[in-house]
């Protein structure tokens, strides 16, 4: 997977899982994994009972959009860490997790730490780091991604449930230290986790 390319049905969408619900259908165990406010690794490891692992797709720089630099209230034309990989489970692939991360955003330390742990899910890695880490702007929203949908073997044209938010992590022990880290994550999700069977656009 090169770049994520993607078509947003309608504008992301904010809401409580009330609304959610009554919009799309969705049952409890699915609205926890697109709203969840804590790590995904972990939830999908309580949720399978076995350990995630990662399949990368995606890693380099890039200059991110004007858009993403307005979903992170920062600067534009700013370069980014990119990262794109899949959580997986069992050899499964579950949720494809992109993550843009300004560099101007980054600790340099934590930077060495993510590129040399790639192979790592994000959260593990702020973890295993004593970094607390937030999720902020959580936006739910139905994709149709070609390159994601090739990966689990289905049509083109298959929609898909996506979240994005922003994600900001501090070092603990610190008192109110600067962010660790502040990044753009969107993750998409494979339908036999969220289902989109009832959905029509």
């Amino acid at each position: 997977m090169t770049k994520l390319d993607f078509t947003l049905f309608k504008p992301w969408k904010k809401g409580s899982a009330e609304e959610l619900s009554g919009l799309w259908g969705l049952g409890p165990v699915e609205l926890g994994f697109l709203l969840s406010p804590g790590s995904m690794t972990e939830a999908l490891e309580v949720r399978f009972g076995s350990k995630v692992g990662v399949e990368v797709k995606l890693r380099g720089t890039t200059t991110i959009s004007n858009e993403t630099a307005r979903f992170l209230d920062g600067e534009q034309d700013v370069r980014a860490m990119e990262r794109g990989v899949w959580l997986i489970v069992d050899n499964k692939r579950l949720v494809y997790a992109h993550s843009l991360i300004p560099l101007e955003s980054l600790e340099a330390r934590l930077r060495n730490v993510l590129e040399e742990m790639d192979t790592e899910p994000i959260g593990r890695v702020l973890n295993s780091h004593n970094i607390t880490f937030t999720k902020k702007k959580i936006e739910v929203g139905l994709v149709m991604c070609p390159q994601t949908a090739l990966d689990l073997d289905l049509e083109r044209e298959t929609i898909f449930f996506a979240r994005r938010y922003v994600l900001v992590g501090k070092k603990d022990g610190e008192e109110s230290p600067p962010p660790s880290i502040k990044a753009a994550i969107i993750e998409i999700f494979n339908p036999r986790l969220v289902s989109t069977g009832s959905i029509t656009l």
